[in-house]
């Protein structure tokens, strides 16, 4: 059985005073010859060299004893120098792993610092890595590998807003940076991470799927996603409105008083208490202006997200059970991905909305200039009763006398249209003519007032000759 350190330093301890022992007799013997050489001083002056020789030999003896005194003591404080065969004692290995150490694959020994072997929550700086194709998924198992330990957790991953609030992402940026929370050992600050979703061997493809550094150290981190309520109004009364089926009671009510809530159109409310109308959970809400009817209201809201604390080892020395991932367990079980029905995108089709004509009150229309009032003119009394006879089916309502004098009175209309648009090109033919004649007489006046003058150049030229 392995010798304990306590029984290790009392076999030390005795070394150290057996060794001492000899010193002193050592020491004892010496001053005995010192005294001897003393008292026979004149008598052995020749012999000095011979005495020197041995002056000599004990200090080399004394140096060596120091030396295996230290020696003893480095070990007793488990200091042990490169070269030492050295026996280890370790507990708490089972059989099943001590079976399955081979000695032709030797074991690296590495010190853990201290502080180390504590776990909690870890936040890390992390980029998948460019030449991983696939993207990875927020919840899905990785495989990190940080300082002397590799092990299998559940990672979050999350993107730091401006007010410092951990907001989830479902899957990680394809070309930046993101954060990650996950279960494991803690390591010293800016070490470094890296990430596979699997380690198998004759795998056709870059393994290695993220990379990263070890920003933060913590027991707990506060992670959110967001979450959006929707309702509809039950009821329109002005800047007031009953919206209903956001929520299933007056409780649920109770806790979002106050909060902001925002239509589609983009009008802005906020959540006053429950109304005992309509259904449970229905609330009293104001809005900056009148809603519609066919108005969708919405309420943003965070949603607080706790990371499994997962931890898987992985072994070297035999292969491990691993978690797999959700594509591996549907392609194992051989269930397809059903792509939900509202996750698809469809072609909307939208009626016109018919809008009420604007009304405007008299006082207000006195007090408009003159260019909006012709925007706001509307139809005259005469109009209105003729658009009102044109939907009437005329035909379908008359007896057979009013159908025989109801045909008389369209053809005399026939007629007056068509001598209406006679004169009305006979008119058009006479301007045409009338403009002709006078441009003729304009070029005629002309050309008689040029031989006038030509004429009267002529008759002065004649009297000068």
């Amino acid at each position: 059985p392995p010798r304990s350190t306590q029984s290790r330093s009392s076999a030390a301890s005795d070394v150290y005073k057996r060794q001492e022992g000899e010193e002193g007799v050592d020491g004892e013997q010496a001053d005995g010859e010192e005294s001897e050489s003393s008292d026979e001083e004149e008598e052995e002056k020749a012999e000095e060299g011979g005495q020197k020789t041995s002056k000599d030999a004990v200090s080399k003896e004394e140096k060596f004893l120091e030396m295996e005194r230290e020696k003893l003591l480095a070990v007793d404080y488990g200091v042990y120098k490169r070269g030492l065969y050295v026996r280890l004692d370790v507990t708490g290995i089972k059989f099943k792993h001590y079976k399955a150490l081979r000695p032709e694959i030797p074991l690296i020994l590495a010190r853990i610092n201290p502080g180390e072997d504590q776990m909690g929550m870890m936040r890390v700086k992390l980029k998948k890595h460019r030449w991983y194709t696939n993207v990875l998924k927020t919840n899905d198992p990785l495989i990190m590998s940080i300082g002397w330990r590799r092990y299998q957790t559940l990672p979050i991953y999350a993107l730091e807003d401006q007010n410092n609030r951990l907001r989830m992402v479902k899957y990680t940026p394809q070309h930046d940076f993101c954060l990650g929370v996950f279960y494991g050992n803690f390591v010293p600050q800016y070490t470094g991470v890296i990430g596979f979703q699997t380690i198998r061997e004759g795998l056709a493809k870059f393994r290695v799927a993220a990379t990263g550094s070890v920003l933060e150290l913590n027991h707990s981190y506060n992670l959110v996603k967001k979450l959006k309520l929707v309702g509809e109004p039950l009821k329109v009364a002005k800047n007031t409105a009953f919206v209903k089926g956001m929520f299933n009671s007056e409780l649920e009510v109770a806790k979002f008083e106050g909060a902001s809530i925002k239509t589609v159109s983009g009008v802005r409310g906020q959540i006053k208490k429950a109304v005992k109308e309509g259904p449970p959970g229905t609330f009293r809400a104001t809005f900056e202006d009148k809603i519609l009817m066919s108005d969708i209201v919405f309420c943003r809201t965070w949603v607080n997200v706790q990371p499994e604390r997962f931890y898987n080892p992985v072994l070297t020395v035999e292969p491990s059970r691993l978690m797999m991932t959700h594509w591996e367990l549907r392609k194992r079980k051989g269930v397809e991905n059903v792509q939900s029905y509202d996750s698809q995108y469809k072609e909307i089709n939208r009626e016109p909305k018919a809008f009420a004509p604007l009304m405007v009150p008299k006082n207000i229309q006195e007090n408009l200039p003159f260019k909006s009032l012709e925007k706001l003119k509307g139809r005259t009394m005469l109009d209105k009763v003729l658009a009102t006879e044109r939907s009437i089916p005329t035909k379908a309502l008359m007896s057979e006398q009013e159908r025989v004098a109801y045909s008389l009175i369209q053809r005399l209309h026939t007629i007056r249209n068509e001598r209406k648009r006679m004169k009305t090109a006979k008119e058009s033919e006479k301007k045409a003519t009338n403009e002709a004649r006078n441009q003729g007489k304009k070029e005629n006046y002309e050309k008689i007032a040029r031989e006038r003058k030509a004429r009267k150049f002529s008759r002065k030229r004649v009297k000068v000759d």
